[in-house]
């Protein structure tokens, strides 16, 4: 078994909930592992929570504070558990380097030096993609709205790659999207670490994930139901013990889901008795139960970056 898994695919493939399962996995079957959301704060390779970020670093300072970050992984060699990282080692060098309008064999040069510095590690990198672009982010505005294309587009037209091109709709975004993957996949052969690539279109998710954990040699654990029983203990109204704002807890009688103020429903995973993760975030929910073993308040413990909560802690309503 692999100690370091990186996970990596442009927005909308799925490397979260991919990388997130293959987490829950490995604890389900008994072995300590740490997963690290792209947007996590504190994270090993890279920190960043907005676009605008991005557009604010240079080439070369770049590239350093990167490759450091990489290092720094490559010490921890002798460290306990599987660390799972996505996003890191393609999607954020590649698309970082060419909004800066880098050329294509400077990102391929910085891509090697990543691989040579991980080598001693013996990664294992899954590859998640979508051949039609077009199609793709059709899907993905269908799952995220179309404000969050034009929010893409309009960060990406701010880019010195943005002027240079003259970025002001999807046509360009996508057509950026397909410089990436021209990038990646005339890198992606040369690569020492073993690599795996999965078309993700037809989004069958069972078998992806059992690819997955044969790729890596990890046993399929089934994952934790939760009988009607279970779920409804949980089910109804709540109150943030400071603030007084909503919350919901629902079930469609095969999971649960969190609603609250600002966001989508949030489909609960169970991890161990009482802990929860919110599906594809780096957040955490502990309930705590009465004596009749009913919910009666939950902990909301989130690690991303630059997310301020003015509530942590809900009670029923």
């Amino acid at each position: 078994m692999p100690t370091l898994i990186l996970v990596d695919g442009f927005a909308g493939t799925g490397k979260s909930t991919a990388a997130q399962h293959l987490w829950l996995n490995l604890a389900r079957a008994g072995h300590p592992a740490v997963w690290f959301h792209e947007h996590e704060s504190h994270h090993p390779i890279f920190e960043y929570g907005e676009v605008e970020e991005l557009l604010q670093l240079h080439p070369g300072p770049f590239e350093d504070r990167l490759l450091a970050g990489w290092e720094a992984v490559a010490r921890q060699s002798g460290g306990p558990g599987v660390r799972i990282i996505e996003g890191s080692f393609l999607q954020i060098p590649v698309g970082v380097m060419l909004s800066m309008n880098v050329s294509a064999a400077r990102i391929r040069r910085l891509l090697r030096r990543i691989d040579s510095v991980t080598a001693g590690l013996a990664p294992s990198l899954i590859h998640l993609f979508q051949p039609d672009l077009r199609a793709a982010f059709r899907r993905l505005e269908a799952v995220r709205g179309r404000p969050w294309l034009a929010e893409m587009t309009a960060g990406l037209g701010q880019s010195l790659y943005g002027r240079t091109h003259r970025v002001h709709s999807l046509a360009g975004l996508i057509d950026f999207y397909r410089r990436q993957r021209a990038i990646i996949d005339s890198a992606f052969p040369t690569f020492a670490m073993r690599r795996l690539s999965i078309d993700i279109s037809g989004a069958r998710w069972a078998r992806h994930e059992r690819q997955m954990a044969s790729f890596l040699g990890i046993r399929p654990v089934a994952a934790r139901q939760l009988r009607p029983p279970d779920l409804l203990r949980h089910v109804g109204p709540y109150r943030g013990t400071t603030t007084g704002a909503p919350g919901l807890v629902t079930t469609d009688a095969r999971g649960l889901y969190l609603h609250l103020p600002a966001t989508r429903a949030q489909r609960l995973l169970p991890v161990a008795d009482g802990h929860f993760c919110v599906e594809s975030l780096p957040i955490d929910i502990r309930f705590s139960y009465d004596r009749k073993g009913h919910a009666r308040r939950f902990a909301y413990e989130s690690r991303m970056v630059n997310e301020i909560l003015s509530e942590t802690s809900w009670s029923r309503a």
